[in-house]
Parts: structure tokens; sequence; C-alpha cells
């Protein structure tokens, strides 16, 4: 028994060292982990600051689920016999099968919105203002409020869609096509961006900063690789140079200042619509897979998949300082999130929450 009180107390107080203090007065405090199979398992934190903290939804299958900062299980459906596609933040989602006829869109608790008969793949905004509805070749595109009702442009259609993402925290939808036209729309549906890369060109991969007025598309062929950086405002454009051709989606990221960021094999891209010359981050190679980049208060968090297997995890200041690096040997991939003062990683299998702070009296 003393063991065990050993254990807990000794515990206790590891969880209040800090994992990583760099000089720069940033620390960072594991919290908690656990595997997504015994989800409801997780020791929560006893950081009650982070309770408060709604993480990314994690979706397994049909199962999904929605936990706090601490570890705590805050939605859940589990044996779901529908799929669902749900919003950034957690509080809609919408139904649908495979194979099915219809889809509906509801509250994260269960409240139903509408339900429409409908054979289409949904994509929802990050907080439910648009919902996507793509038809079964990829070549058309309807726009719906959480009203179910047809708004802005009502209809994008194009040679087999692409790439469809969202900006984060707001609602800015970006969609791109096989013969490189591109789309912009905001929160109602209009269409704020629309052009074509040169020709011979596929879109690979969008992304536009929470405020919609500056975007990043990733383009190219089997012979060379480019992202043009644009900035609505004033249609002001850079364009940078891939050095490696990427055969599927890379992650990139533009902040709200409109500052790119980009995995590029072996680097770390980072450049701005004024920059004449970019910065440039060594990483251990990049294998194609899933990748992830987010940015919170002047720290990106960036995650991979390396060309050995190992899913690899980076920590870096905007001016492309690294903070920390892990290797993480048990899992094939990881994605990557940080808001507030959270840095949630998801795996094929576990789950990883830690909690960091400027110059912390933690």
């Amino acid at each position: 028994m003393i063991y065990i009180v050993l254990g807990i107390v000794i515990g206790f107080f590891l969880n209040l060292v800090p994992l990583w203090q760099p000089g720069s007065g940033w620390a960072i405090y594991p919290e908690w982990h656990g595997k997504i199979e015994s989800i409801k398992s997780i020791e929560i934190s006893k950081s009650k600051n982070l309770s408060n903290i709604k993480l990314p939804p994690v979706k397994d299958r049909s199962n999904y689920f929605i936990l706090s900062g601490s570890g705590e299980v805050l939605y859940n459906n589990e044996n779901n016999e529908y799929l669902v596609s749900i919003s950034g933040n957690g509080e809609y989602l919408v139904k649908y099968e495979k194979t099915g006829k219809s889809i509906e869109l509801l509250s994260i608790s269960g409240e139903r919105f509408w339900k429409i008969e409908s054979r289409e793949y949904p994509y929802l905004s990050y907080n439910g203002k648009i919902i996507l509805l793509m038809n079964g070749d990829h070549t058309s595109i309807r726009i719906l409020d959480y009203n179910g009702n047809a708004i802005g442009a009502k209809m994008i259609v194009g040679r087999f869609c692409t790439q469809i993402t969202f900006s984060m925290y707001s609602d800015f939808a970006c969609i791109g096509f096989l013969d490189g036209s591109y789309y912009l729309i905001n929160s109602i549906g209009e269409i704020v961006s629309h052009g074509v890369m040169p020709h011979g060109s596929l879109i690979k991969g969008m992304a536009v900063n929470t405020k919609g007025d500056t975007l990043a598309i990733h383009y190219g062929n089997n012979i060379s690789d480019s992202v043009s950086l644009i900035r609505l405002t004033d249609n002001s454009e850079n364009r940078i140079a891939l050095k490696n051709i990427h055969l599927t989606k890379t992650a990139m990221h533009v902040s709200e200042a409109g500052q790119l960021a980009i995995i590029d094999y072996d680097r770390i891209i980072l450049k701005s619509i004024t920059d004449s010359i970019e910065k440039n981050i060594k990483i251990a190679p990049q294998k194609a897979g899933v990748s992830t980049l987010n940015y919170f208060s002047g720290l990106y968090v960036v995650s991979y998949a390396k060309v050995d297997g190992e899913a690899q995890f980076i920590i870096f200041q905007n001016n492309g300082t690294i903070l920390y690096k892990k290797v993480f040997a048990e899992e094939p991939f990881l994605e990557s999130f940080i808001d507030k003062s959270v840095i949630f990683l998801r795996g094929s299998q576990g789950l990883f929450c830690y909690s960091f702070d400027f110059l912390s009296n933690k």
C-alpha cells in the first residue's frame, strides 16, 4: 500500500515539473495521455484551468468523442450506426450513411435541425455556419447554411474536386479542382476569390487565415510544385517554388498576419507577402501522408510521418527557432493542435495532451 501512495505522490509532483523550458520563457507540461480504444479511462488532469477548454473532435470509425483539455469526456456517441462529419468547434454534426439516401444536421447534444434526401458527402465549417455537400463524382458542391437553405453562390462546379479546407475559428471555405481552378467562399456562401493556376496544374492544397484576407494555394503536377500566397485586400501575390513534388496534401498554415508555413519534404518554409527571402527550417524527411501544422500566439506545432515510419512532432517559433522535438515511435502518424494553453496530439492509437505557458509560475 505504501508503494501505491508513494507512486501517486511522485506522479503528482512530476506533473508540476516542466517537460521542457527553453531560455525563451516558454514551458510545456505533460498533462495526460491515453488510448482511443479506452478513452473513458483517461486519468483526468489536476490542472483545473484546462477543464474549460474544448479539444478538437476525436473520430474513430463511426464513433466520436469530444474531450476537455483536462481529459474529461464531454460528449460521446459509441457504436453509432451512422457516419458523422463534425464541425471544428465540436458543436454540430452531420449524420449520413455511406450508401444511404439522406443526411441530417444535429447539435452535438442531439437536437435535430434538418434532414434532407441526399447521397452527397457533407463537410462542415469550423462553426457550422456553412455545410458543403459534394456529389459522388466530385464535380459539384452545394452550399447550405445550418437551416438547410442554399446560400450565396448556391453551387460550385468544376472538374473533380481535389481539396476542401476551412479556416480555423471562422467560416471561410477553400475549394480546389483538378483543372487548377479554385474558390474561396465566406460564411454566407459568397465567392470571395476565384482563379485558375497555370495550365497543367492541379490544386494539391489550400489554406486561408481566420480573417479570410490571405489565401495560400499549393498547386503543381508531376514535374514541379509551387505555392501562391495571395493577399486579397490588394491582390498582391508571392509565389514560392517548392523543391519537392508532393503526391499527397502536405500541411500548411496561414497566420492572421499573413505568414505562410508549409512542409516541403525536409524543410518547413516560412514566408509572407512582403518577404523577399524565405526562412527554412531543416527537418527529418517527410513521408507522404497525414501531416498538420497549427499556430497560436507565436508558436507553431507541426506533426508528420517520417520516411522511416515514425511520427515526428515539433514546436517552433514564428521566427523559425525550434524549441522542442519528439519522435513517437509507436505512432505511424500524428495530428497536432494548439490553442490557448493546450497542445493536443492525436495518433492512430494514442492521445497526448500538454499544457504550456509563458514565464510560468506553475
